[in-house]
């Protein structure tokens, strides 16, 4: 495991390589059954469900998206990074709301998350 993580992520061999180390198959698990209760919500368009409790970046991870924005710089997707509100590489919108952070905030009944792509776009 440990030269697999000095390889970079942006190889797909190098997720086949964690994905097998993880029971299930899976790089991102819950460690404990979640007592919260289904929470419905829409990321994308697509309807989904989460635990309550979930923050919308554990949720965006959990169920495959791994990129929740792309950068304005070089346009390469980035995804939560720290998972405590320190990096914003998390950034979403989130009923409208651009630039919200998934790590920092908890998923609610029917919210709408949005990755985003680029440079934010203004309108007068």
């Amino acid at each position: 495991m440990r030269q697999c993580l000095r390889l970079t992520w942006r190889t797909a061999d190098c997720h086949q390589k964690l994905n097998h180390l993880v029971p299930g198959g899976y790089m991102f698990r819950r460690l404990t059954e979640a007592d919260g209760a289904l929470v419905s919500l829409t990321i994308n368009g697509v309807t989904c469900d989460g635990r309550a409790g979930d923050s919308v970046a554990a949720l965006l991870l959990e169920k495959g998206y791994a990129a929740c924005r792309t950068s304005a710089v070089s346009g390469k997707p980035r995804g939560p990074y720290c998972m405590m509100g320190v990096c914003f590489e998390c950034l979403v919108e989130i009923d409208g709301v651009a630039n919200r952070q998934a790590c920092m905030l908890q998923i609610a009944e029917g919210m709408d998350v949005k990755t985003g792509t680029g440079r934010r776009r203004v309108t007068p």
